[in-house]
């Protein structure tokens, strides 16, 4: 049986370990995290807009690549461009064989393998979609299978 004197010492010590503990465990802050989006843009039936695709906070990786997701009926996909931060570079996307399906797929790698450093507020790439005539209610253009890999192929933390 432990005395009363021994179980005071005892709850003590654990709780300075407990205490320990918490000091010695860092959460990881998603507030680091870059995310990339969509941007948000309008237009009537008819017109083309461009969708800019940004990164949020400083990042450095060697590609990526995306998903836009879209509603057939209210717009279609027609070119994409790279944005200011690989201006000039290739890019690689599915227009040509997902524009009906409400998906186009977008892929980017830097030529030399190296990782490129983005600022926060770059712009990745433009999505021109065209106002299908007969759009009444507008879509959303949500941005899904976001993947960023660094030069030794290394999956980069990232949010869409």
């Amino acid at each position: 049986m432990i005395g009363l004197k021994k179980f005071k010492k005892l709850m003590s010590l654990i709780t300075v370990v407990c205490l320990i503990c918490t000091v010695l465990v860092v959460p990881v802050d998603a507030v680091d995290i870059p995310t990339v989006r969509a941007g948000l843009c309008s237009g009537a039936p008819g017109e083309t807009v461009n969708v800019p695709i940004t990164i949020d906070k400083a990042s450095s990786f060697a590609s990526f690549g995306f998903m836009l997701q879209y509603d057939v009926n209210e717009a279609i996909p027609i070119s994409v461009t790279g944005g200011d931060a690989i201006s000039g570079a290739a890019v690689t996307n599915g227009i040509a064989n997902t524009a009906n399906s409400g998906g186009v797929k977008f892929a980017w790698a830097n030529q030399s393998g190296n990782n490129v450093s983005f600022s926060a507020g770059d712009t990745l790439c433009i999505v021109t979609f065209q106002i299908l005539q007969n759009a009444a209610n507008g879509t959303t253009v949500t941005l899904t299978n976001l993947i960023l890999e660094d030069q030794d192929a290394n999956e980069v933390t990232a949010t869409a």
